[in-house]
């Protein structure tokens, strides 16, 4: 008796599987398109890295600019010690980064006044806001042709984050202005 009533119960379950299996599966519908998008527009840009350092110069020239960062660097330390281990001191480095032509500048902690907000992260700020002395995070790309290889390409600058705001350098000509 039981025999039979496992054999009914096998029969009945391959039965089952090839009507399961045949059934369409819906098909899935497109968003509407409502126009506007919520993400920024896609760069031209390929990402290659970030790098946090304290800005040393800021120059425009041609092109977008440069700016000098002074970023942290291990380096082995020359001083003699009793163990055999060696030892390592951090020390900084300036380094010249070039500025794209679309720069992006931005304040990580909102400024005075709020302007308007889009979908970049950060406050929106100027070129002119960036100047000696502030702790910065580069964000770097590379724009390379069609077809061309990206290791070769030299990273440049496509948005600077000003993490932690310095007072502005003084100028020396307004200040000599201001005494006369």
């Amino acid at each position: 008796m039981t025999r039979v009533i496992r054999t009914s119960f096998a029969a009945l379950a391959l039965a089952a599987v090839p009507a399961v299996a045949d059934d369409p599966k819906p098909k899935a519908t497109p968003p509407a398109d409502t126009g506007t998008s919520v993400l920024a527009p896609p760069s031209a840009y390929h990402p290659a890295g970030t790098v946090t350092g304290k800005v040393g110069n800021v120059s425009a020239g041609k092109g977008g600019g440069t700016v000098t960062l002074s970023v942290p660097e291990v380096e082995p330390s020359n001083s003699r010690s009793r163990s055999a281990r060696p030892t390592l001191r951090v020390g900084h480095k300036d380094v010249v980064y070039d500025l794209a032509d679309d720069l992006k500048v931005r304040f990580a902690h909102p400024p005075k006044t709020l302007p308007p907000r889009d979908n970049l992260p950060g406050y929106r700020a100027e070129r002119s806001d960036l100047h000696a002395g502030q702790t910065v995070k580069l964000t770097l790309g590379k724009k390379a042709e069609p077809g061309a290889r990206l290791s070769d390409v030299k990273p440049v600058v496509t948005m600077v984050t000003i993490e932690v705001d310095a007072p502005a350098p003084k100028d020396e000509k307004k200040a000599d202005k201001a005494k006369k």
